[in-house]
């Protein structure tokens, strides 16, 4: 439906009369301010050929329902201001959604200047090339495409650092690992793909999410913000960061057999019954999967869907919609969660998800067999992050078993003797001090400045204060009361103890001011000095 930008829609009971007052009014308006929403310009403009899309033809929103609302979010009439989008692979996003927000903005405002940024400049230049390219040429576009230098007739308008079009707006592509191209750069819309390829902080500079929402801040009243991306690790992900500051829509479809409303999730349990539904399937007697066997059973009666059944769950003629799950952060922020399994027939199928499933997990240990098959499972179908899990073994589980000959706190000068040249002739003591432990080592020198590793501790608790009996305390009676005794019945000190300064350097500086010699604040440069080396040669002699 073509309507006035701004202007107010008629109610489901407009009369005739009204209804042909209205378009001779549209019909005496000037075209450039008529706009439809984007996803009404996306099925009349937008044709997806097959080197392009599976599903090639006229774009239509019912192989993908999903994605009507979120792309709605980008029209001149919407409040929303901003999107994140958590999701999986194969969902449609980047055609559905972000080119066709492209492709609105150039044929329908015109005047915007659009940024669209990505992990490196490399992924740009190929989205370029495999997306936007053939988006402006199949929809019909290209005409569009004019450079705003009207007096110099060479340039084209389209460049790999800028693409003019008609009406002043532009788009800006970029790369996240280039924050200077950011600079001077304003953006009415940005478009944000696959942020969590992008680095977490970029040199002197600070998070590049932050750094590129700040070139809307001149569109504050009329920006539109999206940030899409497949998760990666737990606490490690931007775009559930992002997400979780938006209201966390959920889509919620309801079952063909009895009705009931809810998400399509991998594996969930009957609270009546403690059956499990979800996403089940059959394997053979070799433990292979069985052809046609994957199907999803409805939580509440476990009426089982096959694949071919997605066309009608997805549909909200059939009850399905997209429900908030959460308060924002601000009331124009809104996000979702689309996981693979929501994937149109055609495109990725349930048994293809079943089959990365089982390329990670191992069922009959009930245990993972290929983490990194695993993640991709949890990334890319769940659109969830991961989180590898196990216990780990301590330091001080492994270490003293990684000799024969002796274990930490023992010096073994007859072994010494026949591997080093002779006994242990002295020992020193390094601390590297951290936020929550003090790592203290001691280390026995040979002849020909051979050197082993005696005796290792870690301090654990509170390095910041110089009283704490767990850390500086500890260190303390250590330095001034522990004694080594080697296997041949010598006796051993420290006789020099260097504490690296480089973090906490007051507390370092105030502890070893409590001795009169041998403990040393000590601090690491990156040249090393002109006398490199004489310590070794002394040794040597001794």
């Amino acid at each position: 439906m073509v309507r006035a930008r701004g202007a107010t829609r008629l109610p489901e009971t407009a009369t005739p009369e009204q209804c042909e007052w209205l378009a001779g009014r549209l019909d005496s308006l000037p075209v450039e301010i008529l706009s439809r929403t984007p996803s009404e310009w996306a099925e009349a403009k937008r044709y997806l050929p097959e080197s392009v899309s599976t599903l090639s033809g006229r774009f239509r929103f019912d192989v993908t329902p999903y994605l009507r609302e979120i792309v709605d979010c980008f029209g001149v009439d919407s409040p929303v201001r901003e999107v994140a989008v958590m999701k999986g692979i194969q969902i449609g996003f980047t055609t559905g959604v972000s080119e066709n927000v492209l492709g609105y903005y150039i044929d329908e405002i015109k005047t915007a200047p659009v940024m669209w940024v990505t992990g490196t400049v490399e992924m740009m230049q190929q989205r370029l090339a495999l997306n936007i390219t053939p988006m402006l040429i199949h929809s019909e576009l290209e005409h569009l495409i004019k450079s705003g230098d009207i007096n110099n007739p060479r340039k084209t308008g389209k460049t790999d650092r800028l693409t003019e079009w008609v009406g002043g707006g532009c788009l800006i592509p970029l790369g996240a690992q280039n924050p200077d191209a950011f600079r001077q750069q304003p953006a009415q819309v940005l478009l944000g793909d696959e942020i969590d390829a992008w680095p977490v902080t970029t040199k002197n500079q600070g998070n590049p999410v932050g750094i590129v929402r700040a070139r809307t801040n001149a569109y504050e009243t009329t920006r539109k913000i999206l940030w899409g991306s497949s998760p990666t690790l737990v606490g490690m992900s931007q775009i559930v960061e992002l997400f979780k500051q938006g209201d966390q829509r959920r889509y919620f479809v309801c079952c063909l057999g009895c009705g009931k409303s809810q998400t399509l999730r991998w594996s969930r349990t009957n609270n009546e019954t403690g059956e499990q539904t979800g996403i089940v399937w059959d394997l053979d007697d070799r433990g292979r999967l069985v052809p046609g066997s994957v199907r999803y059973l409805c939580q509440e009666c476990g009426h089982p869907h096959t694949n071919d059944d997605k066309t009608k769950l997805l549909s909200p003629e059939y009850g399905a919609e997209w429900r908030p799950t959460a308060m924002p952060a601000h009331p124009d922020f809104r996000s979702y969660h689309i996981p693979a399994l929501l994937s149109p027939v055609g495109m990725q199928s349930w048994e293809s998800c079943v089959i990365q499933y089982l390329k990670g997990w191992d069922q009959k240990r009930n245990a993972a067999k290929d983490l990194g098959a695993y993640q991709v499972f949890y990334n890319s179908i769940l659109g969830e992050t991961f989180e590898p899990r196990g216990s780990g073994v301590k330091l001080g589980e492994v270490s003293p078993h990684r000799r024969s000959a002796y274990r930490y706190g023992q010096i073994p000068n007859k072994w010494a003797r026949d591997h080093c040249g002779g006994p242990v002739l002295l020992l020193t003591c390094t601390v590297d001090v951290q936020k929550r432990d003090l790592a203290v080592a001691v280390f026995g020198w040979c002849k020909y400045r051979r050197a082993i590793l005696v005796d290792y501790w870690r301090f654990e608790g509170e390095t910041e204060r110089i009283d704490d009996p767990d850390t500086w305390g500890r260190l303390r009676e250590f330095l001034t009361s522990h004694v080594y005794e080697a296997d041949d019945g010598r006796r051993y000190r420290p006789v020099l103890t260097l504490i690296d300064s480089g973090y906490l350097a007051p507390q370092v500086y105030d502890f070893c001011h409590q001795f009169d010699s041998q403990i040393y604040p000590s601090k690491g440069v990156d040249v090393p000095p002109k006398a490199e080396g004489m310590v070794g040669e002394e040794l040597a002699l001794i």
